[in-house]
């Protein structure tokens, strides 16, 4: 069995397989962060989009708030406007802030301005029925990450498209576990058996090989480590260009051990969790595609 593994070895080795493989994960690397980074900027143009589209819908009802004050020739009614405007004045102010930290790229700015609005959104809802950002539920939900950011002087990140070396490596690992990945991947790692099923040299194995199994669990654990090899070497690749050339949101760094949100696992955890996930589905599926490849050859050879 040793010899038969040996000689698999040997075959990758000589094959283009393997220098192609390398220069795909180099390739496919750099690729990934170059388009992660054009999603950060585009993200950042959209958040702070976002955040001024929604300070002037607020400003907007304020303005209204101020001519119905202006209008009005009763009390109460002019009493419980003027509170209603000072809420909504509070709430803007967060956004103000929200804006400001956006463009001066002031992570822990960003965060306090969000809770800030989201809190006097809450008390306005309370008060007066219907908050102005968001319900209550959704509001607390934002105000829970925040805090928890800022205790752990985490800063202020997109989890889809981020190039903090955390997120990024948990992001292109997931990638790398999604089913379409891996069925690509198990096509192309076994090429160089494919293409000596069909050549003299499989028949050469059949004869000297037995029982044939061999040759399949052989190359199967050859591939398989393969994979888990180049899963590092790709990994060693994000981490470096995300650690030399990749910039975050706004401002801050994110912590390999801090909470992943949303979840009770960290990001290591996650991209641990990622990592087995993608070499666990290789493996099974590279084997049973080895299974199918040799069974529709032994059956050609039969007829």
């Amino acid at each position: 069995m040793n010899k038969v593994v040996a000689f698999e070895w040997r075959r990758l080795y000589r094959s283009h397989l393997a220098a192609g493989l390398l220069g795909l994960a180099v390739l496919l690397s750099l690729l990934f962060f170059w388009f992660t980074k054009v999603g950060v900027d585009q993200y950042r143009q959209e958040l702070l989009r976002t955040v001024t589209h929604t300070e002037e819908t607020v400003g907007g009802e304020i303005g209204l708030l101020r001519e119905q004050i202006k209008t009005s020739d009763q009390p109460a009614e002019k009493k419980q406007l003027k509170a209603q405007f000072n809420q909504a004045g509070r709430i803007d102010d967060g956004l103000m802030a929200q804006i400001e930290a956006i463009q001066r790229r002031q992570s822990a700015s960003f965060l306090r301005g969000g809770i800030h609005a989201r809190q006097e959104d809450i008390r306005y809802a309370r008060q007066f029925q219907n908050g102005l950002l968001a319900d209550p539920k959704q509001n607390r939900a934002v105000i829970t990450e925040y805090q928890a950011r800022l205790t752990y002087d985490q800063a202020f990140e997109n989890l889809h498209t981020s190039l903090q070396p955390p997120i990024f490596l948990v992001n292109w690992q997931h990638l790398l576990a999604n089913p379409v990945t891996l069925i690509l991947a198990v096509l192309l790692f076994s090429t160089i058996w494919v293409m000596a099923q069909f050549t003299a040299n499989g028949a050469w194995m059949q004869l000297n090989v037995f029982p044939s199994r061999r040759w399949l669990i052989a190359n199967g654990l050859v591939m398989v480590t393969s994979w888990f090899g180049w899963m590092v070497f790709t990994n060693a690749i994000a981490l470096l260009v995300s650690a030399l050339w990749g910039q975050p949101l706004l401002s801050g760094q994110i912590n390999w051990l801090a909470q992943y949100p949303g979840t009770n696992q960290s990001y290591l955890t996650m991209w641990l969790r990622y990592c087995g996930q993608s070499w666990l589905s290789f493996s099974l599926g590279y084997f049973i595609w080895l299974a199918l490849t040799q069974l529709v050859q032994q059956r050609r050879r039969r007829q």
